[in-house]
Formats: structure tokens, C-alpha cells, sequence
């Protein structure tokens, strides 16, 4: 049975979104720093992590250390299948469900290699688009401001797929609970 949200983060959506989850779960969150001290090996968790190049933060670290019942991976691009996809096949999550959700941007908390990963693909990207198109779109110039100011995208909407899950989850583990207390 699930007993906690464990989560790992460099720019604080993904601990946004796990103190949501834990308000509507009733289940205590933590950093999988903190939780290192304070949750047992093998402990039932759900996992959430921030992404970077389509890999999960720590999650090595993570499934050698608990049992994960899911993962939840934050990023800055835009929801897709195909995305999603691509974070199941990089950080081999076939067996495990999987959510996405969209966080947002935040350069000023990124550091080492992080910030300078981030800083090369934001300025690669506006001499792109100034290169592709002198009058920069709408479109490009929220991307623009995405990479050089930040954004945030946290909203508690986002949540209706894994709210719907863990009420699924709930009365799967009920059903097997009564069929184990006969």
C-alpha cells in the first residue's frame, strides 16, 4: 500500500505538485534526500522527479531503494505521448504507471551543470528562431520568456489523471486486502 510521495527537484515545481498530491492524498511527501533517513528500504512510494534530457532525477537511486508504485515526471515541455514515451524508454518505467506533467522554468535556481545545459539550449533556440523568422511569433517570444525569465505551469488541474489512478489504485488494494483476510 502506498504510504508516501517521495520527490526529487532543482527548481521546486515537482515538490509544488507533490504537496498537492500529498493534501489531496493524505499521504506524507518528502525529498528523497530527506527520506533516506526516514522511510525504510522497500517502503511502497510514489515517486515524482524532475526531468532532464528525457531522464528522471535520481531515479536509479530511487527504484534500488523502494518499491514504486508510480512515477510522476516534471518538465518544461509541453505534454505529449510521444514525450512521455520517451521518459518511460529512457528511464525503463514499462512496468511501472507513468504521468507527466508540465512545471515550467526557472533559471535563477539552476546551478553547475544544470544552468549551463539549460543556458546552451535557451540561447540555441533564440538564435534559431530569430535566424527562422525576424518578427519572432507569440508563440516564440512565451518560449523566449520560458528560457530567460521563467514560468510556471503548476496547476492543481494537472492533477485529474493521478487523482483518478490513485482512486483506482485504492479499491484495487482493497480488493486484494479482503481476498488475503479469508
Amino acid at each position: 500500500m502506498l504510504k508516501y510521495i517521495v520527490y526529487k527537484t532543482k527548481t521546486d515545481f515537482t515538490k509544488k505538485y507533490a504537496e498537492l498530491l500529498s493534501a489531496k492524498f493524505r499521504l506524507p511527501c518528502l525529498s528523497l534526500d530527506d527520506a533516506k533517513d526516514k522511510i525504510l528500504p522497500g517502503e511502497s512510494i510514489l515517486y515524482m522527479a524532475g526531468i532532464r534530457a528525457s531522464k528522471l532525477y535520481d531515479i536509479k537511486k530511487a527504484k534500488n531503494r523502494y518499491n514504486i508504485e508510480a512515477v510522476i515526471g516534471v518538465g518544461m515541455n509541453s505534454p505529449s505521448e510521444q514525450y512521455k514515451l520517451e521518459i518511460i524508454e529512457n528511464n525503463d518505467l514499462k512496468q511501472i504507471p507513468f504521468f507527466y506533467l508540465r512545471g515550467g522554468t526557472a533559471p535563477e535556481k539552476l546551478q553547475g551543470f544544470d544552468k549551463l545545459l539549460f543556458n546552451t539550449i535557451a540561447n540555441m533556440t533564440k538564435k534559431t528562431k530569430s535566424k527562422e523568422n525576424k518578427n519572432m511569433s507569440d508563440e516564440d517570444k512565451k518560449l523566449m520568456d520560458a528560457f530567460f525569465k521563467g514560468v510556471n505551469y503548476v496547476d492543481a488541474d494537472n492533477l485529474k489523471p493521478i487523482i483518478d489512478w490513485y482512486s483506482s489504485y485504492l479499491i484495487i488494494q482493497d480488493m486484494i486486502g479482503k481476498k488475503y483476510k479469508k
